[in-house]
């Protein structure tokens, strides 16, 4: 894959990390380097949870039962090619403009829909609790350029009522808008 691959880095200082035994369970959200974990979780200062996630360098949304994105990051929004003041309430296919997203009843209503691999993903860890650690996915995505096949490698874990859908590695990065 193309993109950049964020397991190694420190999200927040970017940093190598030390090597530590991480099960799959674990390494979705433990990301960040032993200084920055105390730093950023240790600070008696309050922010937004947008703020908080756009100081994150990993591309991050969260995502409802339905795929549809509660906010996203400018890290996300920037790589897809989201415009980020246009993304919250949209599906996951309609933000990234999967063309299947365009046939009648919209993202997750069309028969293409049914082997999704991020909406898949996204349902059964909203469902189960299940996280998932690096799955391959694709979208073909109308461009300006024309269709394009974006494929990711994805991560998913359980936050409450949503679901963490983390990107991490992409390749054929749609135009910005």
């Amino acid at each position: 894959m193309g993109g950049r691959n964020v397991n190694g880095d420190c999200a927040w200082c970017g940093s190598p990390l030390a090597p530590v035994d991480k099960t799959a369970d674990e390494i979705i959200t433990h990301c960040f380097c032993r200084g920055c974990r105390e730093d950023l979780f240790t600070r008696q200062e309050s922010c937004s949870l947008q703020e908080y996630l756009d100081r994150l360098n990993i591309p991050i949304l969260l995502l409802n039962s339905d795929a549809g994105i509660v906010t996203g990051n400018h890290a996300a929004c920037k790589n897809l090619g989201i415009d980020h003041r246009h993304v919250d309430g949209r599906r996951w296919g309609d933000a990234i403009e999967c063309i299947n997203s365009r046939l009648p009843g919209g993202c997750g209503k069309s028969v293409h829909c049914r082997i999704c691999t991020v909406r898949a993903t996204v349902t059964d860890t909203y469902l189960t609790s299940q996280n998932h650690y690096q799955v391959r996915a694709f979208a073909d995505c109308a461009t300006p350029e024309g269709v394009r096949k974006i494929r990711f490698l994805i991560s998913t874990e359980k936050l409450g009522d949503l679901v963490l859908l983390r990107i991490d590695a992409f390749e054929g990065k749609k135009s910005a808008r």
